[in-house]
């Protein structure tokens, strides 16, 4: 495993054989100083992106500029996948043999002046708030009623036979 400095200096006499210059040491630890902030994984691509734009020895400045570019690139690139992952999730059609409860058996409702839960109905309403009703499709649902009745299967304790 290489060391940040180790992977500086790759790249540093990367651009420096592009540049057809010999490598500076001075030169070469000033550069380091100034990068030595950014994470190793970035040194690479400034050194790519300094052969492509130099004509000359890239000033420590210059290495600061590309580590910079490279690292919005990078987090550019993370975003760009990132909303990819979420569009093609959105892009995914839901089904649900009840579109009202999503398949739940409860109807998510709204507490408000005109349309009260039966609490608020009995006392005061004091502010509004969600709820949730059964849904019509409770009894009828057939992912409900699969649920069910793979919870009765777990329930239910094996049975013993008599041993005469």
């Amino acid at each position: 495993m290489m060391t940040p400095r180790e992977v500086f200096d790759a790249a540093y006499l990367r651009v420096c054989r592009a540049q057809n210059m010999l490598p500076d040491v001075e030169h070469a630890e000033e550069c380091w100083r100034a990068v030595k902030g950014f994470r190793a994984s970035l040194y690479d691509n400034a050194a790519s992106r300094l052969n492509a734009t130099c004509r000359f020895l890239p000033k420590p400045a210059e290495w600061i500029e590309a580590c910079q570019d490279a690292a919005d690139a990078a987090s550019r690139a993370a975003r760009d996948a990132d909303d990819r992952a979420w569009s093609q999730e959105a892009e995914r059609p839901r089904t649900y043999a009840c579109p009202t409860c999503q398949d739940t058996g409860f109807e998510p409702q709204f507490c408000q002046p005109g349309q009260l839960c039966t609490s608020c109905r009995r006392g005061p309403h004091l502010y509004d708030h969600n709820y949730v009703t059964r849904c019509a499709c409770s009894q009828t649902n057939p992912v409900i009623e699969r649920r069910r009745r793979a919870q009765r299967e777990t329930v239910q304790a094996p049975k013993r036979g008599r041993a005469d």
